[in-house]
């Protein structure tokens, strides 16, 4: 099974946070918006944060704590899979690479809330980046 590697590497002059001016031309579209890459395969690099109200990855360079952030891929781990659910809250506030399928979890006419985008990353792995 093949993946897109979807990456974004930030100097530290080009650090930004979100109410500086939008980086859309320079962010991962999957940061974006995801939509366009339903179903694909795809692995993302980017911060994790894996909290009670945030579990999403976020662009480098941007700060995921910033509560106006609108650069982020939600990240999509089954309640059951309490293994990886471990790995995830191990790597809180790391820089990963996160593998797995991008999808729309929200049945037909539904909406999910409570994450920063409707469309997410159903994870298969979470590897930390190589120093």
């Amino acid at each position: 099974m093949g993946f897109w590697i979807i990456a974004l590497a930030y100097g530290e002059a080009q650090s930004i946070c979100a109410k500086e001016a939008p980086i859309a031309d320079s962010t991962p579209q999957v940061f974006r918006d995801a939509k366009a890459m339903l179903g694909q395969e795809v692995a993302v690099k980017g911060v994790l944060r894996w909290t009670f109200e945030n579990r999403n990855l976020f662009p480098l360079g941007t700060d995921p704590d910033e509560p106006s952030q609108v650069y982020c891929l939600p990240v999509l781990i089954g309640r059951t899979d309490s293994a990886l659910q471990r790995i995830a809250e191990s790597f809180d506030r790391s820089v990963v690479v996160v593998k797995g399928r991008i999808i729309d979890p929200a049945p037909p006419g539904q909406a999910i809330i409570g994450s920063c985008k409707p469309i997410g990353i159903e994870v298969q792995s979470i590897e930390p980046t190589k120093k």
